[in-house]
């Protein structure tokens, strides 16, 4: 189990996003801008943090990830908070 929380996530990826969004004012087109904006958009959602806590405390050096089991996390995540994309 990991010391992170929900919190420590939000206020980590605010604060990544944040440089993220700084560095594409030095890289020309759009594409870098709009990844930022995909991960600004997951990072707003209220299942995103859990789901981050959740995969840190699933995955390790020692495991690492695998697709099939992060898209079940996903799902477990989502059937959750069902609402959760429609907002």
């Amino acid at each position: 189990m990991s010391d992170l929380s929900v919190d420590k996530v939000q206020k980590t990826m605010d604060l990544i996003i944040k440089i993220a969004a700084s560095i594409t004012k030095m890289i020309p087109g759009d594409t870098d801008d709009r990844i930022v904006a995909v991960f600004e958009q997951f990072a707003s959602q209220p299942w995103f943090a859990e789901l981050v806590v959740t995969l840190v405390d699933t995955f390790s050096a020692d495991k690492p990830v695998s697709k099939e089991e992060a898209i079940k996390l996903f799902i477990v995540k989502m059937t959750l908070a069902p609402d959760a994309l429609s907002k």
